[in-house]
C-alpha cells in the first residue's frame, strides 16, 4: 500500500494518474489536484488545501460524498503541498504505507516545483520514501540509500541538496562513485546511466536528489 498525493501541477498525460494508482493505494488530493480526481472518477480519502484552484462545483461534489476536508486560509506561511505532505507523513506511519508518491507536483511554476522538491526532506528525515512523479521525471531525496529496480538503461542524475553530500557510493551505474563527496553548485552527477537490473545509491552524510529522467 502506498499514499498517492494528487497536486495541481501540470499533468499532460492523464494515464500517469491511472497507471500509478493501485486498488489498495490511499489517495489524498491537494487543492487543485481535486480537479484531476473529479475528471478521472477518483474518490480520495482526504482533501487538503485552501481551494483557491478548485471550482465550487467540484468541491461541492466531494463534500456531498462526505470526504474529509482540511481547509486552510489562503494567506498562510506554508504551501498547500507542504501541509498535505505533512499530513501524509503522519498517515504513512499510521497505515505503514510503503511510500508516498506525488503526482501533479511538477508544473510550469518553477518556484512551486522547486519548493515541492525541497519539502521531500520532511519525508526523508522521517525515514519515509517519497518522490515527485510526472511524465518525464521521478525525483527522490535521500539521506541514506535507495535501490532502483527494473530500470536498466534509464538516465539518472545525482544532485547534492545542501553544501555537500558525503560518501556517495553507487552500484549498477555507468559512472560509478566510490565514497565520493559531491559538492553543491557542481554538475558532477548529471546524466548517468543505470546498467544493472538493480542499482543502489547511498551516502554517509547530507542529502542527495536522485532523479530518474527521460527526454
Amino acid at each position: 500500500m502506498r499514499i498517492i498525493i494528487i497536486g495541481n501541477g501540470t499533468i499532460n498525460d492523464r494515464n500517469i494518474i491511472k497507471d500509478n494508482i493501485m486498488d489498495n493505494d490511499i489517495v489524498v488530493c491537494c487543492d487543485g489536484g481535486l480537479n484531476y480526481a473529479f475528471e478521472e472518477g477518483i474518490i480520495p480519502k482526504c482533501i487538503i488545501g485552501d481551494f483557491d484552484s478548485v471550482s465550487e462545483q467540484v468541491l461541492k461534489f466531494f463534500e456531498n460524498k462526505n470526504i474529509p476536508i482540511k481547509k486552510f486560509p489562503t494567506k498562510k506561511d506554508y504551501t498547500d503541498m507542504e501541509l498535505c505532505l505533512e499530513f501524509c507523513i503522519k498517515l504513512s506511519k499510521e497505515t505503514q504505507a510503503e511510500e508516498i508518491i506525488i503526482l501533479g507536483g511538477i508544473g510550469s511554476r518553477f518556484d512551486h516545483s522547486l519548493a515541492n522538491a525541497h519539502i521531500l526532506k520532511m519525508a526523508a528525515d522521517e525515514g519515509i520514501t517519497a518522490s515527485l512523479l510526472n511524465e518525464n521525471n521521478r525525483v527522490y531525496l535521500i539521506k541514506d540509500n535507495i535501490k532502483i529496480r527494473g530500470l536498466k538503461g534509464s538516465l539518472v542524475s545525482l544532485i547534492p541538496f545542501g553544501e555537500k553530500a558525503k560518501g556517495v557510493k553507487t552500484n549498477g551505474l555507468f559512472y560509478e562513485l566510490d565514497s565520493e563527496d559531491m559538492l553543491f553548485g557542481r554538475s558532477l552527477g548529471i546524466s548517468n546511466v543505470i546498467t544493472a537490473q538493480e542499482a543502489e545509491i547511498s551516502l554517509t552524510q547530507g542529502y542527495l536528489f536522485v532523479i530518474l529522467a527521460k527526454d
